[in-house]
């Protein structure tokens, strides 16, 4: 009998918050489309070794003006990213690199939980691809 020890949390730890490394992802980062996110990301060394990668995540205040409506689908991202966000981890600590990026979302309304989960895993293997390309 095996036992899952996986944990499916999403620590401060793996949020970015250096104004250095997201102004670089702006820079010079790469990016891809997958509708409705916008993604960009770069290969950079994190200030803590253990976490393969840090994430932003971002509602544009032009398109959604309710802070609430933001921090709804924020909150409905993060939930969705949490639970499969270790398929991305598996893959980048093979390489034995660490990323950060930025995960923007793009849509003009309000997106159901249902579209998140669908949609976000999907996004999260184009990302797992798009860096072992380029690694």
């Amino acid at each position: 009998m095996s036992i899952n020890t996986q944990k499916y949390t999403f620590p401060k730890k793996e949020r970015l918050c250096s104004k250095p490394i997201i102004n670089r992802l702006f820079a010079d980062g790469l990016f891809f489309k997958s509708r409705p996110f916008h993604i960009i990301w770069t290969k950079t060394a994190l200030p803590y070794k253990d976490v393969p990668a840090q994430l932003v995540i971002s509602v544009p205040k032009r398109r959604f003006k309710l802070a609430v409506d933001r921090n709804k689908i924020k909150r409905r991202i993060r939930e969705v990213y949490r639970k499969n966000k270790h398929h991305l981890f598996s893959d980048i600590r093979e390489e034995n690199i660490q990323i950060a990026f930025i995960l923007i979302y793009t849509g003009n309304k309000i997106p159901s939980y249902e579209i998140i989960e669908k949609k976000l895993p999907e996004i999260l293997q184009e990302l797992s691809n798009a860096i072992l390309i380029k690694n």
